[in-house]
């Protein structure tokens, strides 16, 4: 039977209870509730915000684009180099990155427990709803039993996985659309007119 399974190191930093780690029923389980969330209908009440995330973010860190491609050719170099020296630095640096992976990943789970914490007792008070964010849905999932569907530790596991998800996907997005909008300038001020129409109130 084949097996959804990560690198051990992955495994350690995201733990084990995360969508990539399950298989069958629980699998289905927990997509199906994560899913029922990250829908059109329920996200499109973030793009305002996202984009003025995206816009603060371009303006404090992306003003230099030769600095961004710089930076690339230098990544690039350093993996095309295959001296003994290099590759000793870099098993250092990467046995140094998990070392800091793993203890950012226990903070970060330690934060989202309070997370989870804050939204159970809001549900309690009705002062929450299901679609206002990804926790509070997933907390709100119940069977025909009326027992929850998705775990305390599978909420935090599965919030972990799409935060690394989300902040690749969209780094990698955003540098690779900026990148083509400065070599298509016609696309450039179709895209823009396009979201001055949408968004007139960011202009």
């Amino acid at each position: 039977m084949l097996a959804n399974k990560k690198p051990s190191s992955i495994r350690a930093i995201l733990r084990d209870r995360n969508l990539m780690e399950l298989s069958g029923q629980d699998h289905k389980r927990v997509r199906d509730s994560l899913m029922s969330f990250l829908r059109p209908e329920s996200l499109k009440q973030y793009v305002g915000k996202i984009d003025e995330e995206v816009r603060k973010h371009i303006e404090l860190h992306w003003q230099d684009m030769e600095k961004v491609a710089s930076r690339s050719r230098e990544i690039l170099a350093m993996l095309s180099r295959n001296d003994r020296g290099n590759v000793i630095n870099t098993s250092k640096a990467a046995v140094h990155a998990l070392y800091w992976s793993l203890c950012a990943s226990s903070s970060v789970q330690d934060l989202l427990k309070e997370f989870v914490q804050e939204k159970k007792v809001k549900l309690e008070q009705h002062t929450a709803t299901p679609p206002q964010d990804l926790i509070t849905c997933l907390l709100s999932k119940h069977n025909e039993e009326n027992e929850r569907v998705v775990t305390d530790k599978e909420i935090l596991h599965n919030i972990m996985l799409v935060m690394v998800a989300g902040h690749d996907t969209s780094s990698v997005l955003v540098t690779f659309m900026l990148c083509l909008l400065s070599k298509n300038p016609a696309v450039y001020e179709a895209v823009l007119q396009g979201t001055r129409s949408l968004f007139p109130a960011s202009f």
